[in-house]
């Protein structure tokens, strides 16, 4: 038993697949290379919006280490000074504030 695809179909398919691929935003992730320049400076993160949480605030906070993944923050709060971990996947961009 042979699975064959006929032209029409497999033209199709690829059509559909570039579509799809096409439309994926390439954002300018440029700020991803200054990071390691960033550390120990106050800096602003803006984070991607998100559908389950429709007000996000940016976070402000001294860079404590980043990664290929991962951006550690120190930041103060009525509470104190609390660390937080955020996935560089999620961040929309980031600005020295000082």
């Amino acid at each position: 038993m042979s699975c064959t695809i006929s032209l029409p179909v497999l033209i199709i398919l690829i059509l559909l697949i570039v579509s799809v691929t096409s439309g994926v935003e390439t954002k300018d992730r440029s700020w991803t290379l200054d990071l390691p320049k960033m550390r120990g400076r106050k800096c602003e993160v803006k984070l991607k919006e998100n559908p389950t949480s429709p007000l996000i605030l940016p976070i402000e906070g001294v860079i404590l280490d980043s990664d290929d993944e991962w951006l550690l923050m120190n930041c103060e709060t009525f509470q104190g000074a609390t660390r937080k971990l955020i996935r560089i996947a999620e961040i929309e961009s980031v600005k020295v504030i000082e």
